[in-house]
């Protein structure tokens, strides 16, 4: 059982509101303890976690250890290295939770890494841009379009990046220059579940308001 604080270790209520904001936030750059990789820094500025596409495999025995810790750190409980990143299914998954509760961003930069190690992977590129297109991230979906359809310029998912595309990017070359099959089109608003899940954007949107609704209540309850 943990002793009770003496008087000089208690905490103010705003120390208290400090360490749980500060418990609640994923870690950044500058919290990681780099420890014996300064030479790899560039001033007070770490090296970028994540290369360029298709560079991860060429780094050196010091950036990948960099990057694997800040993986580690970044992503706790999701992945323990960029080992753990080789697995589209399980990156789709973790970044699929995220987006449920509404960090959109984490889950886009998980897909990123994850891009960078398995540059040919289209089930990853597609799920990032289910993501932006989620997010309303317009220009990441657009870079993320225009990269997915010189790697796979025949994948039968293309008319549904380019349906994707004129909704959220109206007017964006790469889409208004597209042709489409004829057909029935799906509904504006309607994702395509490339990330498995079960709610489109509205949905997706409802569900995040009922589970802060529900953790502010069990609060409350206690």
């Amino acid at each position: 059982m943990a002793r009770p604080a003496g008087p000089s270790e208690e905490l103010n209520a705003d120390q208290v509101a400090r360490l749980l904001a500060a418990a609640q936030r994923r870690p950044q750059l500058a919290d990681i303890p780099w420890h014996d990789d300064e030479a790899v820094f560039d001033g007070h500025a770490p090296v970028r976690a994540a290369p360029a596409a298709g560079a991860v495999r060429t780094l050196d025995a010091t950036r990948r250890r960099i990057r694997d810790r800040y993986i580690s750190v970044r992503f706790a409980g999701v992945a323990r290295s960029s080992g753990d990143l080789e697995n589209p299914l399980r990156v789709m998954k973790a970044a699929r939770l995220a987006l449920d509760e509404g960090e959109a961003e984490t889950a886009l930069e998980l897909l990123a890494l994850a891009i960078d190690q398995n540059a040919g992977e289209p089930q990853l590129r597609l799920a990032e841009l289910e993501i932006a297109y989620l997010a309303r991230a317009r220009a990441r979906f657009v870079t993320a379009a225009s990269e997915f359809h010189d790697l796979f310029p025949r994948s039968v998912e293309w008319p549904e990046v380019v349906r994707l595309g004129r909704q959220l990017a109206p007017g964006e070359p790469l889409f208004t220059r597209a042709s489409l099959p004829t057909g029935d089109a799906a509904p504006a608003g309607d994702a395509p579940h490339w990330i498995e899940s079960p709610w489109d954007a509205r949905r997706g949107l409802e569900a995040a308001q009922f589970h802060d609704a529900m953790m502010q209540e069990g609060s409350l309850a206690h």
